[in-house]
């Protein structure tokens, strides 16, 4: 079994919707919108995404074009699902380089229980692995924790979120029965590089604006 750990697309900050389950922000749809094309050649059978709106949102054109459902599992939300606010790596990086230190070291915010979101996370692909086939192709659409924990598992990493993860990035596990998962492809960004806010220089144009 293959599995194609996508992180959702960009989404609107918390400053510009207000809202701690933000939907997409423009340049993220258009991300989204990409995704089908670069996973065309790995000839998805099943799209399985966390709950919330981000993922959701970066879900729907895939699904779409495959014509298949999406299968949505709470296990596979955030370790930030249910709280009053919603922060981005991004806007750490900028306003409390600090905070994302130690959140990247395992110190996760107040009153989010670490180890019962790594079991949670663990669970829900336990369950792909019981009920998934041999030949199944299945895009999971979920977060940078979520998939960085997953990573962290595969490769016996010691950093609790070792990777730096794209938006819109693709991760790729190859997965067998009674067997530690494979690790063939981290944070693929080819699709997307122009989007990133990275790659985007103060006198760039919005590739989206036309």
């Amino acid at each position: 079994m293959h599995v194609f750990l996508v992180r959702h697309a960009m989404p609107l900050s918390s400053a510009e919707c207000g809202d701690a389950d933000p939907p997409l922000s423009p340049i993220g749809t258009h991300m989204a919108q990409r995704l089908p094309d670069a996973l065309e050649r790995h000839k998805v059978t099943r799209i399985v995404s966390s709950p919330q709106l981000r993922a959701k949102l970066t879900a729907q054109p895939l699904a779409n074009a495959l014509k298949l459902p999406v299968e949505f599992d709470e296990r596979l939300a955030e370790y930030d699902y249910g709280s009053g606010e919603y922060i981005s790596v991004e806007q750490m990086r900028a306003a409390d380089p600090q905070r994302l230190e130690r959140l990247v070291s395992g110190e996760l915010p107040n009153g989010v229980d670490a180890d019962a979101f790594v079991a949670r996370v663990t669970a829900a692909t336990d369950d792909l692995q019981t009920t998934g086939g041999q030949h199944d192709r299945i895009a999971m659409i979920c977060h940078g924790g979520v998939i960085n924990i997953l990573l962290r598992q595969a490769l016996d990493a010691p950093r609790f979120f070792p990777f730096r993860l794209d938006y819109a990035s693709i991760s790729h596990l190859h997965v067998s029965a009674n067997l530690k998962p494979t690790v063939l492809g981290v944070n693929n960004i080819e699709h997307v590089w122009d989007l990133l806010p990275r790659s985007q220089r103060p006198d760039t144009k919005d590739p989206t604006d036309h």
